[in-house]
């Protein structure tokens, strides 16, 4: 009981949580792991009896093999899909930078800007040449992340890491001085889904053409329009799949102010 309690009380304290982070849960991994491993056990245990006396006993060992392997092979397949689906369906942010690795394309200091799509941002080592990520109004109204000081020198850099950027709160107020002004981005990383309405603080950036050009974009699961079974495991796209199976798709692109734009 003690070696499996600590899964349960992760499991209960999360499941009445409103708002769950994947970075929080990784603490109980561990134990569900040793869990499935202990009940696997248990299991193999009692259908490796031989008693005659007992219904178990009297199955054939062949039948109790082939349904050990079987249970196996459909959690390993189950695993796969589900690993695969979830890559093939939100990789798109770890794409649509290959472009700005382009020398004539990105230019130190320019801006790569977020709105909506702030919090699937990777990392700023994504970005080259010493540009950097800035954000623009949405309608999130939270706590952005904040820059650390810069320096040329490793020791100002390690003692700007050890500082609270400005504006940092613990009760994820909106700080407006995390934001600048749409005029200053070079770049915008932004997503289309058709079947969502555009806002004011967030349009439809990929569709005005005559301010943004698309250098690369990349298929993101449309959630909201994707079935349960297909947000699950990874389903291909293909027509003998019942529509209703089916993911749906949006694009998740890296767009360019035109030279019109500029002007």
């Amino acid at each position: 009981m003690t070696l499996v309690a600590p899964f349960y009380m992760w499991f209960g304290i999360f499941s009445v949580q409103p708002h769950k982070e994947e970075r929080f849960m990784y603490p109980a991994y561990p134990f569900l792991a040793l869990s499935a491993a202990l009940s696997f056990h248990i299991i193999l245990t009692y259908l490796g009896s031989t008693n005659p006396k007992e219904l178990i006993g009297r199955v054939p060992t062949k039948l109790k093999i082939a349904a050990s392997l079987s249970v196996v092979l459909i959690g390993l397949n189950a695993g796969m899909l589900r690993t695969l689906g979830m890559v093939t369906a939100y990789n798109a942010p770890l794409k649509v930078f290959d472009s700005l690795q382009r020398m004539d394309i990105a230019h130190a200091g320019d801006s790569v800007c977020f709105g909506k799509e702030w919090y699937r941002f990777p990392s700023s080592y994504f970005l080259p040449n010493d540009m950097r990520a800035k954000f623009i109004r949405s309608e999130f109204r939270g706590l952005l992340p904040g820059e650390f000081p810069d320096s040329p020198s490793y020791l100002g850099r390690l003692d700007g890491a050890s500082q609270i950027p400005s504006g940092m709160n613990d009760l994820n107020i909106e700080d407006p001085s995390k934001y600048v002004d749409i005029s200053q981005c070079s770049f915008l990383v932004d997503s289309y889904f058709p079947g969502h309405d555009a806002t004011e603080l967030e349009p439809h950036y990929f569709l005005d053409k005559t301010q943004w050009e698309t250098l690369s974009c990349a298929s993101f699961l449309d959630a909201s329009q994707t079935g349960l079974l297909g947000r699950l495991i990874w389903i291909p796209d293909l027509p003998v799949i019942p529509a209703r199976f089916r993911r749906k798709w949006g694009e998740y692109c890296l767009l360019q102010r035109t030279v019109t734009g500029h002007a």
